[in-house]
């Protein structure tokens, strides 16, 4: 017997909010991580521009999520595409669900404005529903090295890594390379 979990069991999520489906699999294999290549197609009803293929992918043992970002408002379905099961692993063949989302608080979260694009100038970025995006960030060489202690300051800088971010985020910036 086989089964599937929607590990977050609403009916109704935010734009933009992570909706994550858990598959769990009685099938053993050798190497998961290679050898299952099984997608989603994630829809927006009603619109033929919102249709997103996602891929499922593995988190241990014998168990495989997907991520569904829902983009707009409205009522999305997400089925697994079954010809990208290869050996019809009944875990996943003929699983399907759907919810809807409803519009965002962007004032409490500018990033649930939509996914970051080009907008249509080609020269600048905006969010998915127009509002533009303006990139500030910080170069930190030092980031991964042995001159911030991650969670606790050191000697060498006096400033954790996570207090680092934590006052770059209060500057807002978008970014930290």
């Amino acid at each position: 017997m086989t089964s599937s979990v929607v590990f977050a069991q609403n009916d109704s999520y935010a734009v933009m909010d992570i909706v994550e489906i858990e598959f769990n699999s009685q099938v053993k294999y050798g190497n998961a991580y290679m050898d299952v290549d099984v997608w989603i197609e994630l829809k927006k009803e009603g619109s033929s521009s919102e249709v997103y293929r996602i891929p499922v992918f593995w988190d241990g043992g014998n168990v495989f999520r997907v991520r569904l970002v829902p983009t707009s408002p409205g009522k999305w379905t997400w089925k697994v595409i079954n010809e990208t099961v290869e050996n019809a692993d009944r875990s996943f063949i003929g699983r399907s669900g759907s919810f809807t989302a409803v519009a965002a608080n962007v004032s409490s979260n500018p990033n649930k404005r939509g996914f970051i694009r080009v907008a249509s100038n080609n020269r600048t970025l905006e969010y998915a529903d127009g509002t533009p995006f303006f990139y500030t960030a910080d170069t930190s060489w030092s980031a991964l090295t042995e001159v911030f202690g991650f969670s606790k300051a050191n000697t060498i800088s006096g400033i954790s890594f996570q207090n680092y971010i934590s006052t770059r985020k209060g500057q807002d910036l978008t970014g930290l390379m």
